[in-house]
């Protein structure tokens, strides 16, 4: 996983932020949506959120109102 958010932060830092914003997001709320510390080690609980902040990253421009928007899309996913 590290290699691949080096890849992304070296192809573009939006995208590479986006993705650790979304890992983030996700690792915080797994907790409180009843996914259990196998699944979080595995890496169910942020796949889904990651692939979504990185499509929005990449196809959103960079703007403070964007931001908030992939912040709230990566939490409902």
């Amino acid at each position: 996983g590290l290699c691949i958010l080096i890849g992304l932060f070296i192809a573009n830092w939006k995208i590479g932020l986006g993705a650790t914003v979304g890992s983030l997001i996700a690792l915080i709320l797994a907790p409180h949506f009843n996914y259990s510390e196998d699944e979080v080690h595995d890496g169910l609980a942020g796949y889904n959120s990651v692939l979504t902040a990185i499509g929005l990253a990449l196809f959103l421009e960079a703007s403070l109102v964007n931001w908030i928007v992939l912040i709230v899309a990566t939490t409902l996913t």
